[in-house]
């Protein structure tokens, strides 16, 4: 019985919406050993068929990042802030290999590693009365879950120290003049808004899908003139595959086009004339 996160898979046209639901708002949705252990658990369940990831809440606030009590009743304080970091890196590092876009959809607060979370997302859907707060330095510790990779550049490295430093709250209305939200939303439509992002992705060619969310990651990192070649592969590759000649072929005769449901340019299926 899961009592923190819970994984629910729907199917799409062309893949599953996996959904991660975090599940345990009378406690913050705070991440300790069993959050972690559950979060790992439903990554496990995400199969290879899964076109769109969405993570949500239950609750006034979408995480209130780590357990606090929990470290302050450790025995070995380091070892248990230490490990917990780890295990949660571990899960966010086997989401990013899935290579599918993750929608996050927030309320109320996010806090600490709850930000990182949030910020985790290809896509962050916030309600307008959501806040963010980096709060590592008001207990004197140091960005975990990605954040000090994230958040500078969603917002660039001025903007990030100064809400690492000052500590101060984040509204979801700067936060998307800023860059780090995607759309900012009516309280209470956060979870409406994620579930019909993913069913609108989930409809669309995963090859494609998988393939631009990798160039735009690879974008960050390489020069302009390699990333240049690497969308000209891209590109090159998608127009030989099924979807690329069933999508122009949809295009120029005024019908929807009939994606494939899998990923693999190999495929048999007879390809549209």
């Amino acid at each position: 019985m899961t009592t923190k996160v819970r994984l629910d898979v729907t199917d799409g046209p062309t893949g599953s919406i996996s959904t991660i639901e975090l599940v345990d708002p009378n406690g913050g949705n705070t991440i300790d050993f069993d959050f972690v252990d559950e979060l790992a658990d439903a990554v496990r369940d995400i199969g290879p068929s899964t076109s769109c990831i969405t993570i949500t809440a239950r609750g006034k606030n979408f995480c209130l990042g780590g357990d606090l009590a929990g470290f302050a009743s450790a025995t070995s304080p380091d070892d248990h802030v230490g490990t917990l970091a780890i295990r949660l890196h571990e899960c966010l590092e086997a989401l990013a290999s899935l290579g599918v876009p993750i929608i996050v959809g927030v309320q109320g607060w996010s806090a600490g590693a709850g930000m990182s979370l949030a910020l985790f997302g290809d896509i962050l859907i916030a309600e307008r009365s959501a806040k963010f707060r980096t709060a590592y330095g008001a207990v004197g510790l140091t960005p975990d879950g990605g954040m000090s990779w994230s958040l500078p550049r969603a917002v660039g490295r001025s903007v990030a120290l100064d809400l690492f430093l000052t500590r101060r709250a984040l509204g979801a209305d700067e936060a998307h003049t800023l860059g780090a939200v995607s759309r900012v939303v009516d309280d209470g439509a956060s979870a409406d808004v994620v579930a019909e992002l993913a069913a609108l992705i989930a409809a669309s060619s995963a090859s494609a899908v998988r393939a631009t969310r990798a160039l735009v990651h690879e974008g960050l990192t390489s020069s302009f003139v390699d990333h240049l070649g690497a969308e000209a592969r891209a590109i090159r590759k998608a127009a030989g595959g099924y979807d690329g000649r069933e999508g122009v072929a949809a295009f120029l005769e005024r019908r929807p086009a009939q994606f494939s449901t899998t990923t693999d340019e190999s495929t048999d299926r007879k390809q549209p004339v």
